[in-house]
C-alpha cells in the first residue's frame, strides 16, 4: 500500500476514551459510525432490563481527534463484551442537538475504512501510539473462533480500539489485547458486516 494512502487512512482514526476507534460508513445512507474495542467504553448499559432510553446508551466526552481532548458525545449502537467490540454512532438528534452536531463535525470530512474478510494469513498494518502505521502479519487463529493474531510487531497499552488492516488498507479487526483481537467478519452483527464489507464470502461447494 502506498505511503499516501496510509497517511490518508490515519485521518479515519480518532480517540475513544483511553484508546482509539475508526470510522466506517454505510453505503446505503452514508451514516458514519465508530468501531472500537468495548473495553474503551467507561461503562456498559444495563442489558438485563427489557427496555432502556437512548440517554442510557450515550457517553459524554468520549470521542476526540487524535492528540486532542475528548469533547464529543456518542451513542452506543452495538456492544459485545465477550468479543470486546463496540460500535458508536451519533447521539439522538432530537434530545441532544448540539452533541449530535459536534459528532457530525468530528466525522463528516474524514476518510473512512472499508471492511473485508481475512480468510488466511496475510501482510497487514496496525496503528501505532505515535500515530503511524506498523507493518505486521495478520493471521486467523484456528483454535479461537473469531480471533486474529498479530505477528512481526508488538502491541502495547493505548493501542486498543485501533484498526487491524489487510495489506490493501481495508479493516479486518480491532486491537484488543497483546495477543488476540476481534475479527470484524465474525464479531460484527451479520447485517452490519454485510453492509460494510467489500468482499463477498465464497459460496460453499
Amino acid at each position: 500500500m502506498e505511503h499516501d494512502t496510509l497517511a490518508t487512512l490515519r485521518e479515519a482514526v480518532i480517540r475513544v476514551g483511553e484508546g482509539c476507534g475508526f470510522l466506517v460508513e454505510w453505503p446505503r445512507d452514508l451514516t458514519r459510525v465508530v468501531i472500537t474495542a468495548a473495553h474503551c467504553l467507561p461503562r456498559f448499559p444495563d442489558t438485563a432490563r427489557p427496555a432502556s432510553y437512548a440517554e442510557e446508551h450515550t457517553y459524554a466526552n468520549l470521542l476526540g481527534p487524535l492528540g486532542e481532548s475528548l469533547s464529543v458525545w456518542a451513542e452506543l449502537l452495538f456492544v459485545d463484551p465477550m468479543a470486546d467490540l463496540a460500535v458508536l454512532c451519533m447521539p439522538d438528534t432530537q434530545e441532544r442537538v448540539k452533541d449530535a452536531e459536534a459528532y457530525d463535525e468530528l466525522v463528516k470530512d474524514r476518510p473512512v475504512f472499508r471492511i473485508a474478510l481475512v480468510p488466511e494469513t496475510c501482510p497487514g498494518w496496525i496503528f501505532s501510539l505515535d500515530q503511524g502505521w506498523l507493518a505486521c502479519t495478520v493471521r486467523p487463529v484456528p483454535t479461537r473462533r473469531s480471533r486474529l493474531g498479530i505477528l512481526d510487531t508488538t502491541i502495547v497499552s493505548g493501542m486498543s480500539g485501533s484498526p487491524i488492516l489487510r495489506e490493501d488498507g481495508s479493516a479486518v479487526g480491532v486491537i484488543s489485547s497483546k495477543e488476540l483481537h476481534p475479527r470484524l467478519d465474525e464479531d460484527l452483527p451479520g447485517g452490519l458486516f454485510a453492509e460494510l464489507r467489500i468482499d463477498v464470502r465464497p459460496e460453499p461447494t
